[in-house]
């Protein structure tokens, strides 16, 4: 497999053949992982320098956002209801 092929990861720096591991775009920035660990440990990272540098914005969007996922559950659960 030619050099043009691989990416490496941006957490442990692992190079792997492109198409496989995990790619996430945050504000046109395209982030490369090999594995769902180190994507989890990126996020986890971000998300607390996120808390450190607005916290209560991201107050603000995690509540929107928790709102929003009790919502679709209930949603859900009222599609999968049985009807009589």
């Amino acid at each position: 497999m030619s050099k043009k092929n691989r990416i490496k990861c941006i957490m442990c720096g692992k190079v792997f053949p492109k198409g496989q591991g995990i790619l996430l775009n945050i504000t046109g920035r395209e982030l490369v992982f090999h594995s769902k660990k180190c994507a989890l440990k990126f996020l986890t990272r971000f998300i607390e320098q996120l808390v450190v540098e607005d916290k209560d914005k991201v107050s603000k969007v995690l509540d929107k956002l928790l709102k929003t996922l009790s919502e679709e559950r209930k949603e859900l659960m009222e599609l999968k209801a049985k009807k009589i």
